[in-house]
């Protein structure tokens, strides 16, 4: 597919690079073992793992609209998000100053609204990916923000950033696996709502972005069923109701169960399971 963010990508011996695209409206990206670097005209501003979702966060920008941003929460891509950014918070944002500089002095006349007037000027977000109407960016985008978490909670997985041939194939497999957001259903239906909040109480669900991580090991269909079952009898609009457990299935097989793993075999393999 053309004009994807990660078309361009590379590993290298400093970690994953992804440059801007396009490069004189966006600033490069590297996945590096001390943390994350925002790279633009020679300036470098390193962000540690241990402020990711604090400080910073990756996430999607509407073009020529404010973006709200809000602390904690990741910019999840929905209709009509085109792009890819960095949001910075605090004396982080403070720090992108030079990236902002660079990112002006480069400028000319931008091929679609500027996303510069309120997008960066409200927000403090880096353009990473600028191009005009490409969706697919959206699938990139969260999948390398999830893959920070992942970095983040797992601070033994870091060191592998330094490995050229790992983030390699870590790199082929994301190209080869662009995943869909997993939306959060509610559910119409009283017994469908009820059927998912009693998975959250079990812990029957999947907290890296709705996605399992490769090696982790999933509640048995049975008794995921059981546990649901019985936890919605402490439900109060529950108690005393027939649950299909045929419905029960159906949800937990479209929403966990069946759900694709994370691409991130790469940078997992030879470690332990979580």
């Amino acid at each position: 597919m053309a004009n994807l963010w990660l078309d361009l990508a590379y590993g290298s011996d400093k970690g994953l690079v992804i440059p801007g695209t396009p490069s004189r409206y966006a600033a490069d990206l590297r996945l590096s073992v001390d943390g994350v670097h925002v790279e633009k005209a020679g300036n470098d501003v390193s962000l540690p793992w241990t402020e990711t979702g604090r400080s910073w966060h990756l996430g999607s920008y509407v073009r020529g609209r404010k973006t709200v941003d809000r602390a904690g929460m990741p910019s999840t891509p929905s209709g009509g998000v085109i792009n890819a950014g960095l949001y910075a918070r605090g004396d982080y944002a403070n720090r992108m100053a030079p990236i902002f500089v660079a990112l002006r002095a480069g400028r000319r006349r931008l091929p679609f609204t500027d996303p510069f007037k309120r997008g960066i000027g409200a927000s403090y977000v880096v353009p990473l990916y600028a191009r005009r109407n490409d969706t697919l960016i959206s699938k990139d985008a969260w999948s390398i923000w999830n893959l920070c978490l992942l970095l983040t909670q797992r601070p033994e997985l870091q060191l592998r950033l330094g490995e050229p041939l790992r983030v390699q194939k870590l790199l082929d497999d994301l190209k080869q696996h662009q995943l869909p957001v997993v939306r959060v259903h509610l559910g119409v239906r009283t017994e469908s709502v009820e059927i998912r909040a009693a998975m959250r109480r079990a812990n029957i669900l999947h907290p890296l972005g709705g996605r399992p991580v490769p090696g982790d090991v999933l509640v048995d269909r049975d008794e995921a069923v059981a546990k649901i079952v019985d936890r919605m009898r402490t439900i109060s609009h529950s108690k005393g109701a027939a649950v299909s457990s045929k419905h029960v299935e159906e949800i937990l097989d479209a929403e966990y169960l069946n759900v694709e793993r994370w691409p991130f075999s790469a940078i997992l393999s030879g470690s332990d399971s979580p």
